[in-house]
């Protein structure tokens, strides 16, 4: 499929406990198993083992993140969580993507004004704020770059072999 995969660190994940607790806990037990004083249960394959743990952390996930009054945004654009989420090949536009989606871009006026980067929280041309929205979706400013944005999602859609066009209306 010829897929580049970038692992980012984002540092807003750090610092949440139940987040640190799960990592302690599996570098733990991943030692101990590496050392071999414990062994997976021989009733169990490995696939079926990693399957479960799969499952249990997206089902985990999906609770937590539901329960979240934080990234109500990024919930409403990607509301499951493990769904795949495709980037271009370019690593800074992957970036750019990720900031859109945690509000966190300083190049948008309501992001950099929350922040104190921007003197004011409104697009340039005065008629509402500058938000990931009102980028993508409703900027007068944008509007060539928004129909390259749409072209380049139908053909990722096309690229997986989809039938139909995506409903990009939301």
């Amino acid at each position: 499929m010829d897929v580049t995969v970038h692992l980012t660190w984002i540092p807003s994940h750090a610092g949440i406990e139940a987040n640190e607790t799960v990592d302690r806990m599996v570098r733990a037990l991943s030692q101990v198993m590496f050392k071999g004083r414990v062994e997976a249960s021989p009733t169990i394959s490995f696939s079926t083992a990693v399957r479960l743990s799969s499952d249990i952390a997206r089902k985990s996930w999906q609770r937590k993140c539901g329960q979240e009054t934080m990234g109500c945004f990024t919930k409403q654009m990607i509301p499951n969580v493990g769904s795949k989420v495709v980037f271009q090949k370019d690593h800074d536009a992957g970036i750019s993507y990720c900031r859109l989606l945690l509000h966190d871009t300083h190049m948008l006026n309501d992001d950099g004004h929350r922040t104190g980067v921007s003197n004011i929280p409104i697009c340039d041309h005065g008629i509402e704020h500058e938000t990931s929205q009102h980028f993508l979706i409703r900027c007068c400013n944008q509007k060539v770059a928004r129909k390259t944005m749409y072209e380049t999602i139908c053909d990722i859609w096309n690229l997986y072999n989809h039938t139909d066009r995506p409903n990009l209306s939301k």
